[in-house]
């Protein structure tokens, strides 16, 4: 048993050298989005990216980027701060929120609306939601750099209307109300 040899046909091994030249694309694609996104950050609001390329489930990646400095995350839990992040479909071209953090809840909220009444604190991507913003959803890009600016929109989007909420930087907690409930 020791010696035995696996035969490949050419079928199989065209087959997997396709699969090697699809997961380099996907690999370059997503080392351009991360190019462009790192050194789009130093004029826009978001302090940090975080990303780097998976292979275990390699058609979906995750890129997330930060408003806050390592130093200003809460309790120093990177969980803990104000960011989104964005789940890319390589192989169908489609990016979408994934997660994102959190702000605690404005006094006049929990005054004004009565479902906030219990709670402590609304994702960031909720205050965009309430305050009439439009939050992304699946969206279809063409290649790398579209990735990167529809990334970038998207966070200024939400960032806008939390920036206005919480009344600037470090984003702790909402200073008046929202306008919906």
């Amino acid at each position: 048993m020791a010696n035995s040899k696996v035969n490949i046909s050419e079928w199989e091994k065209s087959l997997l050298a396709k699969n090697v030249n699809i997961l380099n694309d996907w690999k370059n694609e997503f080392a351009e989005s991360m190019n462009f996104l790192q050194s789009a950050s130093n004029n826009i609001t978001y302090k940090a990216v975080y990303g780097s390329f998976q292979t275990f489930c390699p058609w979906s990646q995750f890129i997330t980027l930060d408003a806050l400095d390592k130093e200003d995350w809460p309790n120093g839990i990177k969980d803990n701060s104000v960011f989104v992040t964005f789940k890319i479909d390589l192989a169908s071209k489609k990016v979408e929120i994934h997660s994102s953090g959190h702000v605690w809840i404005s006094k006049q909220d929990k005054e004004l609306y009565a479902k906030d009444r219990y709670l402590a604190m609304h994702s960031i991507t909720e205050i965009a939601k309430r305050n009439g913003s439009k939050v992304m959803r699946k969206s279809t890009y063409k290649d790398a750099k579209d990735l990167a600016k529809r990334i970038i929109k998207a966070f200024e989007d939400i960032m806008e209307q939390v920036i206005d909420y919480t009344e600037g930087y470090p984003y702790k907690e909402g200073k008046k109300a929202l306008k919906t409930a």
